[in-house]
């Protein structure tokens, strides 16, 4: 109640309001920070910037992360060796990984730059260029997601029994065709969460764009949680940082209904 539902409902009271955080008084507005939402450009660029993190993170982490949990759980000795080594990426500070990356991401001594100069490439200004930096935050989304999602794929799979696998290839199934008939679809329940869980740890990423780019250049590494931080601890408007929080609380919500929906007749439970 203290942590979770008060500050929920107190939010969507604070959205209703016209309330600088430096001024004691507030006013009533009504629906009018919606109403202005709706009609801001950074809003409406936040969000766009939000599904394409979102599509270019989520689907290639969840394809990678079920191929290495699939690699990982056939290893049997050394199975939590590479499962902690993976996971290591998720379980590394925010700051201390955006130094990391920040490193390799410059535009002179960069490791990846380095790279391209091996292969005869001209250098790319990667957080510097409005082309790539949304870019470079989506290769440091899917190098954090992977590990994560392959530790969840990796439960999935230990929850398979075996029998079906043994009966699977007695009947003369290939490892493909097990993997194709039998392991992925027992997994659809796993699948279903990888899925839920990615896309709202996708809407929630807020770290990478501010410690290394602070939301630029030009706007285009400006996503949602960012702008909401914006509004609201430098420009002190937490009505509509506010009302910006509820949104991205019903997108949330709508989309998970959407997703569990969409792929609930899929889902196989045991």
């Amino acid at each position: 109640m203290l942590f979770v539902y008060i500050p929920v409902f107190y939010s969507f009271y604070l959205s209703l309001l016209r309330w600088n955080l430096m001024s004691p008084r507030s006013a009533f507005v009504g629906a009018a920070n919606y109403e202005r939402l709706m009609v801001t450009p950074e809003f409406w660029n936040a969000l766009a910037n939000s599904v394409f993190y979102l599509v270019g993170t989520v689907p290639t982490s969840m394809v990678v992360g079920l191929a290495l949990a699939l690699l990982v759980h056939r290893t049997g000795v050394l199975r939590a060796f590479w499962r902690s080594v993976y996971f290591l990426p998720a379980a590394s500070t925010f700051i201390a990984m955006a130094i990391v990356w920040q490193w390799i991401f410059h535009p002179s001594i960069g490791l990846l730059n380095h790279g391209l100069a091996v292969l005869g490439l001209s250098p790319i200004p990667w957080l510097d260029d409005p082309r790539y930096s949304l870019w470079s935050l989506i290769i440091i989304g899917n190098w954090q997601a992977v590990g994560y999602n392959m530790v969840l794929f990796l439960a999935g799979l230990g929850n398979i029994p075996t029998e079906m696998l043994d009966a699977a290839a007695t009947d003369g199934a290939g490892a493909f065709q097990r993997v194709r008939y039998v392991t992925i679809p027992m997994l659809s329940p796993t699948t279903l969460f990888v899925l839920i869980v990615s896309s709202i740890r996708s809407f929630q990423m807020f770290d990478l764009a501010k410690v290394l780019t602070e939301g630029g250049p030009v706007r285009s590494t400006e996503v949602l949680v960012y702008v909401i931080w914006q509004q609201a601890f430098q420009f002190f408007d937490m009505g509509f940082a506010s009302a910006l929080a509820c949104v991205l609380f019903m997108m949330l919500l709508a989309f998970t209904v959407l997703q569990m929906r969409l792929f609930a007749s899929r889902v196989h439970y045991q």
